[in-house]
């Protein structure tokens, strides 16, 4: 069973938005839930706490074996000197960037997307190309490959940064859309790093293909605390078949200064990978559907000048407020007067500038209550 938590430590980002907007603030902008800490995980961390000192750790042969086995690298090989860790799937990314890239070279990432992704190619001085995903009646997003070439064909552009399932959109890549993807960076000589952080996230598991199928040289981004709530417990991996450059990437870790991720967020990775994380995350994401689709009724029913596009995979829901005008008013209404706080979607660089992001990935009565409450604000927009 999995238990919510309706206060927040001092230190969260939740807790500091409630100071700034009102303690009955209902943060749904932030990625991250307000579920408890799984039991199974709390379990051997007081384990822990209690027996053992909280000493230096390194990763165990034991969890690189672990994270070898995940189903969604099934049939390919992979030994200890194809993982790298570090302390997030952010900080990877950064060390990605470092590795193959050099200032002023330029990355390619597909708009709208996740703020931090083009927030840390600028300010590692790396020049930001977008190419914009196309927006179909019954396909969801798709790539503009036309586009795509265009953009790797310049001389400076090195590196293209995926992200699937793509946040915000929700969307997972579909096998011959990646090997398309593939096919044109290996021709154009682009190093592919592909964050797939949502993944375990997706509702029909068959459908996501990691990247490290279809290539020999991609960068694989992951990290179980999106999936698990355990964003505290700071841990990250880079995976990729060539381990050539996962010693690159390792290098970088070491330059960092970082060190390895602590003894307890290890423990809690390979508690969270085992059969009773499983379970956790199969009743997880029947709530996170839930709330999906409540919310979408709710689109239909009550405000039917909005759209949403059905993720197919975590609790990120991307709704098109159809204007850009009402998109302000609504988002106005809803923060100022009736304190749910949801993502403009201008902060993804949304190109057409009316969509807005929420989290489901709450408890469902608080979800309902912020779903009342957004009713509420539409009503109000003139």
């Amino acid at each position: 069973m999995i238990e919510f938590s309706k206060s927040y430590d001092e230190f969260s980002g939740r807790y500091q938005e409630a100071a700034k907007y009102g303690e009955n603030l209902l943060p749904l902008s932030i990625a991250e839930s307000n579920a408890v800490c799984p039991k199974f995980v709390q379990d051997i961390i007081i384990e822990t706490l209690n027996k053992k000192p909280l000493e230096y750790a390194r990763p165990s042969n034991n969890l690189y074996e672990i994270i070898s086995q995940k189903n969604k690298y099934k049939n390919v090989k992979l030994g200890k000197q194809n993982i790298a860790f570090d302390l997030s799937a952010l900080s990877l990314l950064v060390h990605a960037i470092k590795v193959f890239t050099d200032r002023e070279d330029g990355i390619i990432v597909f708009t709208p997307v996740y703020f931090r992704f083009f927030e840390l190619i600028k300010m590692n001085n790396r020049i930001l190309y977008e190419c914009q995903l196309k927006e179909t009646e019954n396909k969801g997003y798709v790539i503009d490959f036309d586009e795509l070439e265009k953009i790797m064909s310049k001389s400076e552009v090195k590196l293209l940064l995926i992200c699937n399932p793509h946040n915000p959109v929700g969307q997972i890549w579909d096998f011959p859309t990646l090997k398309k993807i593939s096919l044109l960076a290996e021709s154009y000589g682009l190093q592919i790093v592909s964050d797939e952080i949502h993944s375990d996230l997706a509702f029909l598991s068959s459908k996501f293909t990691s990247f490290m199928k279809l290539s020999d040289t991609a960068i694989i981004i992951d990290s179980p605390t999106k999936s698990f709530n355990t964003q505290a417990l700071k841990i990250g991996y880079a995976i990729s078949k060539d381990a050539t450059r996962i010693t690159l990437i390792e290098n970088e870790v070491n330059k960092s200064g970082t060190g390895n991720p602590s003894l307890l967020a290890m423990q809690a990775m390979k508690s969270v990978y085992g059969s009773e994380g499983e379970l956790w995350l199969k009743d997880y994401k029947k709530i996170i559907r839930f709330n999906i689709e409540y919310l979408e009724n709710t689109i239909k029913k009550m405000m039917p000048d909005f759209s949403m596009y059905y993720p197919e995979a975590s609790f990120l829901v991307w709704v098109d407020t159809k204007s850009q005008e009402k998109l302000i008013k609504f988002l106005k209404n809803l923060e100022m007067d009736n304190g749910v706080l949801v993502s403009n979607g201008c902060k993804f660089l949304d190109p057409k500038g009316t969509h807005f992001r929420i989290n489901c990935g709450v408890d469902s009565m608080l979800f309902m209550k912020s779903c009342g409450i957004m009713v509420k604000a539409y009503n109000q927009v003139d």
